[in-house]
């Protein structure tokens, strides 16, 4: 009896090793110098690239790498190694996980990523920000009996080849001016609303935050056509905010952490260059994040300053001490058809690509364009060329080509609006008030659950019912409401009882409440 236990010990001690070993991925590195020479022959007015993208098809439960925590949880995990890759990222095209569900994400060099049911979004994907180095842990933890409640399907690894490094060899040119140095004392609000950003965990661009009329804080992030983001692949932006070199004249040593994933693509004008997105949530405030004000009224600018993320290295600023000039792009003649300000040439810094899509400000601190491209870097006196804002403005006439609709909701007819900053001084903005109604106490006993909410002014709502394995049972609502109280209706018949989460989304917010379903 003893030497059976004995037995039996030791073949469960032997099945629960097999299962503690980490799915190993491994992939070839980038081949720098090659990459770098393909990247002389890419469109000189693309956006850049930072990483050599390798297609995968793994999902985790198609493979080992499981094991089971002394608490009932469950653990899968996958080590990937692509040699000499400066930085890694991932692709999910499936993503969902339960409540309670952790994905990390750990470089050998950090930082940690981490992930829950709150990051589940309608599109189903999950684009990572970068970690550092080339060997990166990914862990899924999922509580006791939901192993197979989730989903996750890698479809992308970046292995970075430049960008995000902490060397300096790929930082900014010598002339630039870190935004950390006293030259951007007067503008400390205005850089905070500009981010570096990925698309499709390769290629990068900037952009920043803009402010509505309504002064309410909705995520929009202004940056330039060229850049390439589409219905399609807005959900693979990745935006870093306060990437920034601690040490005036450094140019490298940025932080990583205040990163945030996915977008709904808004509107779109190549002529002016412009591209509209809206973050999928507000920044963490955390990242004291502002949304800058803008003039569209397309009246001469005296001088004017960039604030960007040059050969996407760290934030810098440039001053141009000069009057603008109206001309259509990379051309000389004024005022041409009139859709571009010509910086005829950087006074102190400059910029360099990676800067496509950052924001143009006038003398009043207000974005009056985009970055286009153009020939300006250090040593040189070229120009430079922005889409103008009051193009954009009207656009292409349609609510997808033009800024009009969204930065301008309630419909002022404002030329000019000032930075909205969360540490600035208070702007007044009742919240929507999120309750539910006949659920007093909760649990709610019914099969039609009336949920109530109200809106301080007319704008969008989207409401949806989540069970607790972060799957979306019912759709209640996606369209315009009107001030004051309403009223969804939640026809629960086809579900069983238990606790749901409700979820409303208005006005660059996400509340949620928890109800207890009896029926």
């Amino acid at each position: 009896m003893t030497r059976l236990t004995l037995l039996l010990i030791l073949v469960a001690t032997m099945a629960t090793s097999a299962f503690s070993t980490p799915r190993i991925l491994d992939l070839p590195g980038p081949d720098e110098a090659a990459l770098l020479a393909e990247d002389k022959r890419l469109a000189p007015d693309g956006p850049t690239r930072f990483a050599w993208p390798a297609e995968v098809a793994l999902k985790a439960n198609d493979g080992d790498g499981w094991d089971r925590l002394d608490d009932g949880r469950h653990r899968w995990r996958l080590d990937v190694r692509a040699p000499g890759s400066l930085s890694l990222n991932f692709g999910f095209e499936r993503f969902r996980l339960p409540w309670g569900a952790t994905l990390t994400v750990e470089g050998e060099r950090g930082p940690v990523r981490r992930f829950t049911s709150d990051d589940n979004q309608d599109h189903g994907q999950l684009w990572t920000p970068v970690v550092l180095g080339d060997d990166a842990r990914l862990t899924l933890i999922l509580p006791p009996g939901q192993r197979d409640d989730f989903e996750l399907e890698m479809i992308h690894v970046g292995r970075g080849y430049k960008f995000f490094d902490d060397g300096v060899d790929d930082i900014p040119g010598y002339c630039n001016i870190d935004v950390i140095c006293s030259e951007g004392d007067e503008w400390r609000r205005q850089i905070r609303s500009v981010g570096v950003y990925t698309r499709e965990g390769r290629w990068v661009c900037t952009g920043s935050m803009v402010n509505n009329t309504r002064n309410d804080g909705t995520p929009y992030f202004l940056t330039a056509s060229h850049c390439d983001i589409d219905e399609d692949n807005a959900a693979t932006v990745v935006v870093y905010w306060n990437f920034e070199s601690p040490v005036c004249g450094d140019l490298f040593g940025g932080n990583l952490d205040d990163a945030q994933s996915g977008a709904v693509w808004r509107a779109d004008y190549a002529p002016s260059d412009m591209s509209l997105i809206e973050m999928s949530a507000r920044p963490d405030t955390s990242w004291h994040v502002s949304y800058g004000g803008w003039d569209r009224s397309g009246d001469s600018v005296p001088e004017a300053v960039a604030i960007h993320h040059p050969s996407t290295g760290v934030k810098c600023i440039s001053f141009e001490d000069d009057a603008l000039e109206i001309t259509s792009y990379l051309q000389f003649e004024v005022p041409g058809d009139g859709s571009h300000w010509r910086v005829i040439d950087w006074d102190l810094g400059t910029t360099e690509g990676g800067s496509s899509g950052s924001p143009l400000y006038d003398d009043q601190q207000r974005v009056v364009g985009q970055l286009h491209g153009g020939a300006a870097a250090c040593g040189n006196d070229a120009s430079d060329w922005y889409g103008r804002l009051s193009v954009s403005w009207t656009g292409g006439g349609t609510d997808d080509s033009r800024l009009s609709n969204w930065l301008d909701p309630a419909g002022t007819g404002a030329m000019v609006l000032d930075i909205y900053d969360p540490l600035g001084p208070p702007i007044i903005e009742p919240d929507p008030v999120f309750s539910f109604a006949g659920a007093q106490p909760n649990p709610y006993v019914g099969t039609v659950v009336p949920i109530h909410f109200s809106l301080d002014e007319p704008g969008h709502a989207r409401m949806a019912i989540f069970d607790l394995r972060g799957r979306r049972v019912a759709l209640l609502a996606d369209q315009n409401f009107g001030e004051g109280e309403h009223t969804v209706s939640w026809e629960a018949q086809q579900v069983a009882s238990g606790a749901y989460r409700c979820r409303l989304e208005t006005k660059g917010m996400v509340l949620t409440k928890w109800l207890t379903l009896i029926k």
